[in-house]
């Protein structure tokens, strides 16, 4: 659709004129001597439309966020019905907007961040962002929740091992592999796993393992989320013999 701004009556002089970008949606427009009168930045989207006087001409000023000033002249009498413009980048103005975008979008993640902690009711409010550190040990409420760990096996007697898996491994590092105990294991302990938060729980596991001598390996993995939010990781593994 094209778009006019010009809400006079034109008299039969005038001529109408399209003007069109194709890179660029809207601007704003500064005119002269158009049928419309001397404009200053009015916001236009393309295609727009205006009048001109064909013996007078106009000059038309176009100005885009990130781009240079287009000046677009139309000399008396050597008009066209339609013109197309083309901007040229402003490698200064375009890295400021870039710039601004980019805040816009941190500021709506930080945002929708910041109401995510106050949607999900299974967060002890103010508790979504806090960290498991060394420089603040037990100040967390992950680490004041208390986990039941309860792994058997048949036969029992298998060795039982731990290790976090993270996919966030910026945030919450993989570690080696702990020995726990052989099974029947069971313990209540809390999770003092380092960088882990709340909202990155959810990306983050662990893993165990159970060895015992003639029989196969087994692994298995749980969602630390799922897990604080059960309070506990509890399986049982029934092992298969090896083939001699």
């Amino acid at each position: 659709m094209v778009n006019s701004v010009n809400a006079q009556k034109y008299n039969k002089f005038s001529q109408e004129i399209i003007i069109d970008c194709e890179h660029v949606k809207t601007a704003k427009m500064t005119s002269e001597s158009t049928i419309s009168g001397n404009v200053k930045n009015i916001d236009v989207t393309f295609p727009h439309k205006t009048r001109i006087n064909p013996k007078k001409g106009a000059i038309i000023y176009f100005k885009a966020p990130g781009y240079n000033q287009y000046k677009l002249m139309i000399p008396p009498g050597g008009f066209e019905s339609e013109y197309l413009i083309h901007f040229t980048e402003n490698q200064r103005e375009m890295a400021r907007v870039k710039s601004v975008m980019s805040s816009n979008v941190q500021r709506e993640q930080e945002s929708t961040a910041s109401k995510t902690q106050y949607t999900d009711t299974t967060i002890p409010k103010g508790e979504a962002q806090n960290v498991v550190s060394r420089d603040n040990p037990g100040q967390t409420a992950l680490e004041q929740t208390i986990i039941r760990w309860a792994i058997d096996s048949d036969p029992q007697g298998a060795r039982v091992f731990w290790r976090v898996i993270s996919s966030v491994p910026n945030q919450v590092k993989n570690t080696n592999e702990t020995y726990l105990m052989t099974t029947p294991y069971e313990e209540t302990r809390a999770f003092n796993i380092l960088g882990l938060t709340y909202e990155n729980s959810r990306d983050v596991q662990i893993e165990i393992k159970v060895v015992k001598s003639g029989y196969h390996t087994q692994i298995k993995r749980f969602n630390v989320r799922q897990a604080i939010d059960q309070q506990e990781i509890s399986s049982f593994f029934m092992l298969v013999k090896q083939e001699e």
